[in-house]
């Protein structure tokens, strides 16, 4: 199948799923992987779940802590991690960040012991502005200037009578005091929205 075959067949079933299309799934080499790691990237942005096929026994990794990782090997058990305290494992292999930091997850397979090295960093989300004041019927746009890593910044009001956002853009619907909320990567910020 050629690459134009295989996008139109991925749009095809994400237009079944009721799913907005997605990127062709491709297993890459990730920041920080060694050759025997992939990890599974299933859109353009960051996923916040990877899965990490392993074939050597030492291997690294850099994930942000929003990020959980499910390590695959064929027989693996006794799963162990260094440091609770940034990251937990269960007896399956799925690693849950918790802080930035680094941490070895042990295990074996057989009479072979693996380690993976995981450099864990902190997700970053930073706006524009973190008070607004904006009258009746008009707008004004807050914007998310660091996303780090760059996933999908998702927007809420907390009272839409007060005032709407979309985008970042928050527009004046009656006066009073509100907030609107930036999230993204496990990180939510907000701005304070008076109405005139």
């Amino acid at each position: 199948m050629n690459l134009k075959k295989q996008f139109a067949s991925v749009l095809t079933a994400a237009a079944v799923l009721g799913a907005t299309p997605a990127l062709p799934m491709s297993v890459v080499n990730a920041a920080g992987d060694t050759a025997d790691q992939l990890a599974t990237i299933t859109s353009a942005t960051t996923p916040s779940s990877l899965k990490v096929k392993v074939t050597k026994t030492k291997t690294a990794k850099t994930v942000y802590v929003f990020q959980k990782v499910t390590i695959q090997l064929s027989g693996a058990k006794s799963f162990k991690s260094s440091n609770k305290k940034v990251a937990t494992v269960t007896s399956k292999g799925v690693v849950k960040f918790k802080k930035a930091g680094k941490v070895n997850i042990t295990f074996k397979k057989g009479s072979k012991k693996y380690t993976v090295t995981f450099t864990v960093k902190a997700a970053t989300l930073t706006l524009s502005k973190s008070k607004v004041t904006v009258k009746v019927k008009k707008s004004y746009t807050v914007k998310a200037k660091t996303v780090k890593p760059a996933n999908t910044v998702k927007w809420s009001s907390k009272n839409a009578k007060v005032a709407t956002v979309k985008n970042g853009t928050i527009t004046g619907k009656k006066k009073g005091t509100t907030y609107v909320y930036a999230k993204a990567n496990g990180l939510t910020k907000s701005v304070k929205v008076t109405v005139k």
